[in-house]
């Protein structure tokens, strides 16, 4: 729907003109195919995004529910001139090979290119080279845009460590010198962090994920309180919230039950019914 309401709003703006037409679509998507299969560049989000994007452009038309096969087009009510351009795009790059082409994009992106340790170490690069309180609205920006790759990624990725250690930087987790040190930023709340805290989506994908695993999986939901307090500049309010999580996610260490021999294995515990997830 977002992706209908941009075409529809931008009418024949040529910003939009590319997403209009299915020929440019195929090109767009061959050139991310091709900078794929190059091997790391600082084009790897990008081809990410781009994945994203085929998503939408898919669910403009189709619905898994109805035929089950992520290849073939149904047409549904909307905007009949932008979902025959949608549908004309998706079966364009699909072709016959009958493929989900979103999900081999994100697929490389994230397990061949190491989308997350890719933007983890652009933001501290960014850090590193924007150190002082001008220059932080550039590394700033940035960490806001991965933010919302990161919130966009649920759509692909499952909850898991290298999309975890990548949010924790985009929240300021290099930074925790900062506080000891007298940084100007001392006492303000860092925008990012309170973009995150304001998310309830994000919250509840990563801040409850992890609290909810707690103790079994400590450092997760630890290693977040403790890059939450360091970027919220010490706001009272946010600390104690943080403080009375932590407080209230019970014991470190759970006792074992009587007569405890081992534990045993769910072969179905990490299955996932989404096709799309990498």
């Amino acid at each position: 729907p977002r992706l209908q309401d941009y075409a529809a709003t931008m009418g024949s703006s040529r910003s939009a003109a590319f997403i209009n037409d299915p020929q440019c679509v195929n090109e767009v998507h061959s050139i991310m195919v091709d900078m794929a299969a190059g091997g790391p560049s600082p084009a790897v989000p990008s081809i990410f995004v781009w994945s994203l994007i085929l998503l939408t452009i898919r669910d403009s038309f189709h619905h898994p529910a109805a035929s089950g096969d992520p290849g073939v087009a149904s047409s549904s009510p909307g905007r009949p001139e932008l979902l025959s351009v949608y549908e004309q795009a998706w079966n364009l790059i699909v072709g016959a090979t009958q493929e989900n082409p979103a999900r081999h994009l994100a697929i490389c992106a994230v397990d061949e290119l190491r989308l997350f340790e890719h933007m983890a170490q652009v933001v501290r690069s960014l850090q590193a080279f924007y150190n002082n309180k001008v220059d932080r609205s550039v590394e700033r920006h940035a960490r806001t845009v991965f933010l919302r790759v990161i919130k966009a990624s649920g759509r692909l990725v499952r909850y898991g460590a290298e999309v975890l250690s990548a949010l924790l930087v985009i929240l300021g987790g290099d930074r925790t010198g900062w506080v000891s040190l007298g940084d100007p930023l001392k006492g303000h709340f860092d925008l990012v962090a309170r973009q995150f805290l304001d998310d309830r989506s994000l919250v509840a994908v990563f801040l409850d994920e992890a609290k909810a695993r707690f103790p079994i999986e400590s450092m997760p939901f630890l290693s977040l309180m403790a890059t939450i307090i360091l970027n919220t500049g010490q706001d009272e309010a946010t600390v104690q919230w943080n403080l009375e999580s932590v407080q209230h996610s019970g014991r470190f260490t759970d006792a074992l039950p009587h007569r405890f021999s081992d534990f045993e294995e769910d072969e179905n515990e990490f299955a996932d019914l989404d096709e799309d997830r990498v």
